[in-house]
């Protein structure tokens, strides 16, 4: 076998193992986004459980960036002088550890430091990660590679939008930062394997930072400085909704937490393809030219594949054409856009806002619902993340239900005897029933604080004088009984 062949072998090998570095690291990065996502989707769980401020909800965003923002250079550096290989799963195990921390926090205070140092963990990751593909890629496959790795980000958005809903409204919300953490945790080893067996050096031409601060040479490329300046006011305007869109829409269209979280995430993710002629109103000329200026965009996994494969100009282009056509929307216009969607059949209220009911004992709750767009039907009512040994009681083959003609109904809980003392939220929510596809649940917004308290002194005390005296009159039988037999 001559060199030429030994060469071309190990080429090919080495390419099919650089394929499965994009794999790998596909699996880290959606994990990345999932974990600085899922937060986003339980605010109304932080404002009735933790006391958050909606000043302090906004900071789970901003503290977040911030810290990121500023790392993100130093993270650079540091990557540029370390193995690459350590500093992409130690990042990973870090940042999973502090994700199940986020679920054990008691406090606004702690959650916002949890968010801090995920800040600082995660961003670590990301420039050791693409150096490891850049290297691993030749120049006509480096587009590719990075187009699939990006993949990664949109979908921890969507995992981590519906995940951190649909934990918080059918379990608990802690559960979710917990598995998410303990997931990554695991992860770590099966990716660090693979790694190790996976050389960092270059295996085309690439040239090391030297011994200055990269950022010093970056600082003199305009080309750089300007697409940072696009690129952050394009980021800052996808993280203003996605921060508060979640919530948004569970208060305004009485989404459950699951269906609030993944509507708001996986629709800016995707590629929408709209016929602008059914617009009108103030409107319509605005998506008229901004159809007309993306004209003959090639989109490829919800962007334009000039931004993945295109020249820096075209990049440029494509991303001031899509961020500023004539007259960029305020937020004020982008949720008017939003308020057009059709109102919900039914809103459903909680009346009962925290309930107090000891072990053995019963609690009323109080619910209320508003019929809408010609809705005149039964709404059978179900009440969710009730803990264990807690339940219904004196409900029907329908459970409870709201007849045609009812918008008010108080139904009865049980704590059972042995039911732990606990304070957790739940949720009552009304069903449309139907066999559309379409949703047909709608959460009451206001979530209910139930607290099983254990028994009071008095009533343990209660239990013991009434066996005391059910012991003493059976004694009391067996005595007459037994002098009766005697006789």
């Amino acid at each position: 076998m001559n060199g030429a062949e030994t060469s071309t072998q190990y080429d090919a090998a080495f390419e099919r193992k650089a394929w499965l570095l994009v794999g790998f690291t596909w699996i880290a990065y959606c994990l990345n986004y999932s974990d600085r996502q899922v937060i986003f989707s339980i605010f109304p769980i932080l404002k009735s459980e933790l006391k958050f401020t909606d000043a302090q909800l906004g900071l789970t965003g901003s503290v977040f960036l911030w810290v990121y923002g500023l790392c993100s250079p130093i993270a650079g550096q540091i990557g540029d002088r370390f193995s690459k290989r350590w500093l992409v799963a130690m990042s990973l195990l870090l940042w999973s550890g502090v994700t199940a921390l986020t679920g054990a926090a008691r406090s606004a205070g702690m959650i916002l430091t949890c968010r801090a140092l995920t800040g600082v963990t995660e961003s670590l990751f990301v420039p050791a990660a693409v150096a490891l593909l850049a290297n691993a890629h030749r120049p006509e496959n480096r587009s590719r590679a990075f187009a699939l790795y990006g993949t990664g980000q949109l979908a921890g958005i969507v995992v981590g939008g519906w995940y951190g809903g649909f934990m918080a409204q059918e379990f608990q919300w802690r559960f979710a930062f917990y598995s998410l953490g303990l997931i990554g945790i695991l992860y770590c080893y099966p990716y660090f394997r693979f790694l190790k067996s996976f050389s960092e050096e270059a295996h085309v031409e690439t040239r090391k930072s030297g011994s200055t601060l990269a950022v010093t040479a970056l600082a003199r490329i305009p080309t750089y400085l300007v697409l940072c300046v696009v690129s952050g006011v394009f980021n800052l305007t996808l993280w203003l909704l996605y921060t508060w869109l979640p919530d948004f829409l569970y208060e305004k269209f009485s989404l459950g937490l699951a269906d609030a979280g993944y509507t708001a995430t996986v629709y800016l993710q995707s590629a929408v393809d709209v016929d602008v002629k059914n617009f009108s109103g103030p409107y319509a000329d605005y998506f008229t030219e901004l159809m007309e200026r993306q004209k003959g965009t090639d989109y490829f996994i919800g962007g334009p594949r000039d931004m993945v494969q295109g020249t820096c100009k075209d990049a440029f282009a494509q991303v001031t054409n899509s961020a500023f056509p004539g007259g960029l929307l305020s937020v004020d216009d982008t949720l008017k856009l939003i308020s057009l969607m059709p109102k919900p059949d039914i809103l459903m209220t909680a009346e009962t806002k925290t309930v107090d009911v000891e072990q053995g004992k019963t609690a009323e709750i109080a619910v209320s619902i508003q019929r809408q767009n010609g809705f005149g039907g039964r709404v059978p009512v179900s009440v969710m993340n009730l803990p264990p040994r807690v339940k219904l009681v004196d409900i029907g083959l329908n459970g409870v239900l709201l007849n045609e003609t009812e918008t008010h109904r108080t139904f009865t809980i049980e704590a059972l005897p042995n039911a732990e003392p606990i304070e957790q939220l739940i949720y009552v929510g009304g069903d449309i029933e139907t066999r559309s596809d379409l949703q047909s649940v709608y959460t009451a917004p206001q979530a209910i604080l139930l607290k099983v308290e254990p028994k009071s002194i008095w009533m343990v005390r209660s239990d013991l004088s009434t066996r005391q005296e059910n012991w003493s009159c059976h004694r009391t039988i067996n005595r007459a009984m037994n002098h009766f037999l005697t006789d």
